[in-house]
């Protein structure tokens, strides 16, 4: 067969080769392009976000940050679950369900990582009726282990606010 091809069926079939070819190496290069470790994937069904605070929470980290002691330790967007325990027996898997979702905002500790008080920021979006339960459900849990959820609304001076739960909680910086 390759001998009753004429010079154009040989130039035909190079540039066939060819463009295979050099389309499998496009494609090898978007590849290696697309996983790479500096890139995500277009089509993947995660990307890294911006940033894990929003603006309001930024403000409020780096200026609960500036005030708060050396000696205590400031732990953003906390699971709740990393927090409390549920206890064991009946209902232990509903009780662990219910919390495993939920965060607070801000967590303080000791130098020995011992939580000491937790702060929500709480903008509009806590008039909702959902919110609103989330937010009990945390008052209720942080009651029930005896560590203190503070609230503070969006839109109220921070500085003075966290001034004001350190002092409450004895905790003021001493530089």
């Amino acid at each position: 067969m390759l001998d009753q091809l004429g010079s154009l069926g040989w130039v035909v079939l190079a540039l066939v080769f060819l463009g295979t070819t050099l389309g499998a190496i496009g494609e090898l290069q978007k590849a290696s392009h697309r996983y790479s470790s500096n890139d995500h994937r277009r089509n993947s069904t995660y990307r890294t976000r911006t940033s894990v605070m929003d603006t309001r929470e930024q403000a409020f980290f780096l200026e609960l940050r500036k005030q708060l002691p050396t000696d205590r330790y400031l732990f953003p967007k906390m699971r709740i679950a990393d927090i409390v325990e549920t206890t064991n027996g009946k209902g232990y898997r509903r009780q662990l369900y219910k919390i495993l979702p939920k965060h607070v905002d801000f967590l303080i500790t000791d130098h020995s990582f011992r939580p000491l008080f937790a702060i929500e920021l709480n903008g509009s979006s806590h008039n909702r009726s959902d919110r609103a339960e989330s937010d009990s459900l945390k008052q209720a849990i942080f009651s029930d282990i005896g560590l203190k959820l503070y609230t503070v609304q969006i839109g109220k001076e921070f500085a003075l606010e966290i001034g004001r739960i350190l002092s409450e909680q004895g905790v003021l910086n001493k530089a």
